[in-house]
């Protein structure tokens, strides 16, 4: 009723159409910004299915790699790549070293930059049996993955930086 039977309505809305300009144009480029850059989640997308199937997934990663996440603390080194560009991140609990590749390698041998591990240490994946073969190449290390990964959100090598000696006999 104030619009109809006032003019100080509209002098209100009129001595503060600054704002209202300034707001509308930055509301503008943000919109803007849409085209080149669109939302990732698609309308419709959260629901708890999803959400559980999600939660479920976590969970049997977790089953198979928590022992590199639970009870670790920071490694002397936070982060490194493969020679391929997959990112590296590192946990250590007591004489292990948890090295997490990020992304699948796409090749058999994978070349982690800058990481040391003793010449008669052990290198293992969670998940997987046996150990894997691994040989220094200068400050760099040189994995052999096992055959067929099965598709995970990150891979996780164990490796005993503990000197093993040779049993004597």
């Amino acid at each position: 009723r104030a619009q109809h039977n006032s003019n100080t309505y509209n002098d209100w809305l009129l001595e503060r159409v600054f704002i209202i300009a300034g707001a509308n144009s930055i509301a503008q480029q943000f919109l803007l910004t849409m085209r080149d850059y669109p939302p990732s989640q698609t309308p419709g997308s959260f629901n708890l299915d999803s959400m559980q199937k999600r939660l479920e997934a976590m969970g049997k990663w977790m089953k198979v790699n928590g022992e590199a996440i639970i009870g670790t603390e920071p490694c002397y080194k936070a982060e490194s790549t493969t020679a391929s560009g997959i990112a590296v991140r590192f946990t250590r609990k007591g004489q292990w070293m948890f090295v997490f590749l990020l992304d699948i390698p796409t090749r058999k041998d994978v070349l982690i930059k800058d990481l040391y591990i003793p010449s008669n240490g052990t290198v293992e994946m969670l998940g997987y049996k046996g150990r894997l073969q691994w040989k220094r190449e200068g400050t760099d290390v040189l994995i052999s993955m096992p055959p067929r990964l099965i598709p995970s959100p990150a891979y996780t090598l164990k490796i005993n930086l503990q000197v093993v000696l040779p049993e004597r006999r």
